[in-house]
């Protein structure tokens, strides 16, 4: 139970409120899910704008920002800074023009969570492509699957072959490399 968190004794790192809001993203893991919650607040801004729009509460012309958002959504999927970035814009300069046109401000948290979670996932999408960038870091599982096909080894020799040839380090090196 304590190795789940679900004990009432255990202690917890953060809030589930911050970990939504303003998620760590320094790792694969983490930035992928921090991504992943804009992308679903990318669908939920198209599914109710297309709603909104279809039942003329809004004008049909906001139907192209319900495609945009549905763009947008698939982009952050793919882990695309820019679609991030795009979605992060877009909604906040449109609830601001709302805002100054008299049509928003009706549910400031519903702004302040999509804000944030599309700030996550602006955060997540860069973090994401840092991570990726740096030398050394992939897992031998996803080495395997990029390199097995061209070497034609099976996963588990090809794992171990190379966990082997990693491990080897040299007793003596020559001060000069044509000796």
């Amino acid at each position: 139970m304590q190795q789940l968190g679900l004990s009432p004794n255990a202690p917890k790192t953060q809030s589930r409120l911050r970990e939504l809001l303003w998620p760590d993203v320094s790792d694969e893991v983490s930035a992928e899910t921090a991504a992943r919650n804009g992308m679903y607040a990318a669908f939920a801004v198209a599914t109710v704008t297309a709603l909104l729009a279809l039942v003329q509460w809004i004008p049909r012309a906001s139907l192209v920002d319900g495609v945009l958002f549905l763009c947008i959504g698939f982009g952050i999927r793919k882990m695309s800074r820019t679609a991030a970035v795009a979605g992060l814009v877009l909604y906040v300069v449109e609830q601001g023009y709302a805002f100054f046109h008299g049509r928003g401000g009706w549910n400031v948290v519903l702004l302040v969570i999509l804000t944030a979670l599309f700030l996550s996932a602006a955060r997540a999408t860069f973090s994401y492509h840092r991570l990726k960038k740096r030398p050394g870091l992939m897992p031998p599982w996803k080495c395997q699957a990029l390199h097995s096909r061209q070497s034609g080894m099976s996963p588990e020799w090809y794992v171990l072959g190379h966990s082997l040839l990693l491990s080897y380090r040299p007793l003596h090196v020559p001060a000069d490399p044509r000796n």
